[in-house]
């Protein structure tokens, strides 16, 4: 999640704006056609969807199990994704004022799990959409679940970060937080890392970093950081958070290796061949040496970066947003080792999710450029190589939640309470 949006949001709270009041009733659509659509786009004229078969011999990839894939956040997987648009199904978050879906979905044993802008946390049966539980909370879920032996772990506003059955959505255990938990968990070797925010518009608002032991939730240590706490990656026994600035932490005892002044206020950290790629707001990526956090190379693109970095065959791919009317929006491919682009392409909208890349396709989302009413609620697939446009898909909202790709399926939330998954319609209705 970029942390400007997180920032509007604790605006929204400390206004009282956020209606938390629930209702149980839940919807399935069972979709029958393909709903092809074909547009005119900023930088493609008349992009016809074409029918394209499937390779079903494609080995598969049976979980997405946190948020960006993996501890590294490489939003890459083996499984392949569609290569037509499809739509499987829809499952309709109950409306409230704010009942978006800017939570990351996960998937795990049959079952795909989210939170939602109307506190609660869902599970449902991947092959039809159908509710299974939910879990309220006391606030607003902007959190992307990890779940790790049969345990999803997800932060809420309300500060807590919960631990519940998998299957049936009881509580295990909860964690008070000093702040607000925007920050989605990571799993490793029976630890959980996560941060928190405790709110404010300016660099001298505090964060946390926490270590909490997966089975009981009992802490193992916090450390202060400046800001709100990104997603952590972990790799080799360290933390890498971002926040304002880049912190490496020691894994074990939360001290702190190093601090980067770059980067921060925008994507998660991805890792990568002892490099960590980040954006910042002020529209620069930037690749850090993973050992000391001094700069490797950075790209400017002269738009924000909310988008975190994917990566997959030595090629990073993010996306950007336009705040002034002199840039555009773009999905952006570069060289991983040295900065390079090799390919762009416009977006009218905004781009604040993380791609997913299978099988040589990358999913993205838009959502609305508000500071000049443009529209997009596109769910795009381009061959990762070239760039070229494979499909498109208009939602019925904007796109926050970073896609995912499990046994060929892409599943992604919208900021109006839907979650979508494309892909070949294998059972019957």
């Amino acid at each position: 999640m970029r942390w400007l949006d997180s920032i509007l949001i604790t605006g929204l709270l400390i206004c009282g704006c956020i209606n938390t009041k629930q209702n149980l009733s839940s919807q399935v659509c069972a979709v029958n056609d393909t709903n092809i659509i074909q547009q005119t786009l900023s930088n493609k004229t008349n992009v016809t969807v074409n029918t394209i078969i499937v390779n079903q011999t494609v080995s598969e990839e049976a979980e997405w199990s946190m948020s960006h894939h993996d501890l590294n956040h490489t939003g890459y997987t083996e499984s392949h994704g569609p290569l037509k648009n499809d739509l499987k199904w829809i499952f309709k978050v109950p409306y409230t004022l704010f009942n978006g879906i800017w939570s990351s979905p996960a998937v795990y044993n049959g079952m795909i799990y989210f939170g939602s802008e109307n506190n609660n946390t869902y599970a449902l049966n991947i092959t039809d959409g159908s509710l299974i539980w939910r879990f309220p909370t006391r606030d607003s879920i902007f959190s992307s679940p990890a779940i790790s032996n049969g345990v999803i772990y997800i932060g809420s506003l309300d500060h807590q970060v919960y631990a519940l059955n998998v299957s049936t959505g009881a509580k295990i255990w909860d964690y008070t937080t000093d702040g607000m938990v925007f920050s989605s968990p990571a799993v490793s070797n029976g630890v959980i890392y996560i941060g928190s925010s405790n709110g404010g518009s300016t660099e001298s608002y505090n964060g946390s970093a926490y270590a909490l032991n997966a089975s009981t939730g009992i802490v193992i240590w916090k450390v202060n950081i400046n800001g709100g706490g990104s997603d952590p990656a972990v790799y080799n026994g360290i933390v890498y958070i971002e926040s304002i600035g880049t912190y490496a932490l020691n894994a074990s005892t939360g001290s702190i290796l190093w601090n980067s002044t770059v980067g921060g206020g925008g994507s998660d950290p991805t890792i990568w061949n002892d490099m960590l790629f980040t954006g910042s707001n002020t529209g620069s990526v930037y690749a850090l040496d993973l050992i000391n956090g001094s700069s490797i190379w950075n790209f400017e693109t002269k738009e924000a970066i909310g988008s975190s970095p994917a990566i997959a065959n030595g090629i990073i791919y993010f996306g950007s947003m336009a705040y002034t009317n002199t840039t555009q929006s773009k999905i952006y491919a570069l060289n991983a080792i040295n900065g390079l682009p090799i390919w762009s392409y416009n977006i009218t909208g905004w781009v604040s999710n993380s791609p997913a890349i299978a099988n040589g396709v990358v999913y993205v989302g838009a959502e609305n450029n508000n500071n000049f009413n443009l529209i997009d609620h596109n769910l795009y697939a381009f061959n990762a190589t070239t760039g070229t446009l494979i499909w498109n898909y208009t939602t019925n909202a904007g796109i926050t939640s970073s896609p995912v790709v499990v046994d060929g399926i892409v599943y992604v939330g919208t900021d109006y309470g839907s979650l979508y998954a494309f892909g070949p319609n294998i059972t019957s209705k």
